[in-house]
Formats: C-alpha cells, sequence, structure tokens
C-alpha cells in the first residue's frame, strides 16, 4: 500500500496526467521496478488503487529510470518497457514518460517556506564558493 500511496504522490503532482490516465478507469497496472512490484487499478480520477486482479498490462521500469527521475530528467523509452496489453501498455507509457518529480514541493511541506529559502541560498553561496575554488585551483595549475 506504501507503494501505491507514493506512486499516487508523484501522480498528483502531475495533474495533467491523471487527467490523461483518468480515461483508462478501471484498467489494471502493474509496474515492476528491481523488487518492486506493485499492481493498481486506474480510478476516476487518474490514480491507483489497491487490487488483487491480474494486470492487463505491466510497465516495467529500468533500473537507470530511477536515477534519472529522482534528478528531474526525462524519461525516454529505453527507460521502461511494456509486457502484456502492447496497446494499453504504449497509451499508459506514453504519459508516464512526462512524469516529473518535484521534491522542493515535499521539502517545503516539510521544512515551509522561510526554512527552505534559506537552504537554497546556502547552498547556492556554496555552490559559487566550490565553483571559485575550481577556477582558481584550474588557473594555478595551467
Amino acid at each position: 500500500m506504501l507503494s501505491l500511496n507514493l506512486i499516487n504522490h508523484v501522480l498528483k503532482q502531475n495533474p495533467h496526467v491523471c487527467h490523461d490516465l483518468a480515461g483508462y478507469n478501471g484498467i489494471v497496472v502493474g509496474i515492476q521496478a528491481g523488487s518492486l512490484n506493485v499492481i493498481g487499478r486506474i480510478n476516476e480520477h487518474g490514480l491507483l488503487v489497491q487490487t488483487h486482479h491480474r494486470p492487463d498490462t505491466i510497465l516495467i521500469v529500468h533500473h537507470q529510470a530511477w536515477s534519472k527521475f529522482i534528478q528531474g530528467q526525462s524519461l525516454n523509452f529505453n527507460d521502461l518497457a511494456i509486457e502484456g496489453d502492447m496497446e494499453i501498455g504504449m497509451n499508459i507509457l506514453l504519459r508516464c514518460v512526462t512524469l516529473r518529480y518535484f521534491p522542493q514541493e515535499d521539502l517545503r511541506c516539510i521544512l515551509g517556506n522561510e526554512t527552505l529559502e534559506r537552504i537554497v541560498y546556502q547552498a547556492n553561496t556554496i555552490g559559487q564558493i566550490l565553483q571559485t575554488i575550481g577556477r582558481v585551483v584550474s588557473f594555478q595549475t595551467n
């Protein structure tokens, strides 16, 4: 159930995908990623609900896709595979490659706007300092 909640959390961050998936109301989808094996039925809101039915199609997420996804990069067809009903799988896959994860929204909820802005400012300052040090070291070695 936790896996479904996490998937739905990401879906809710992408309302356009939920809207598109709502058209697949009742379709059962399997998601395999390493040892994770989730099965959910798409509901009228485009979210997954727990089911014990056999999936109509299975989306297989390759290992390298997770790091790309967490970093906010676009997934492509090499990152995913389909088993089962290919037509349904391809239609759902086309929607899923547009999913994005926005960790800053989660951090904003946990930390609050002011704390998050302060952390971002400090991280930017540290990044600028490290870039300056890198330029100085690079200049001295030439």
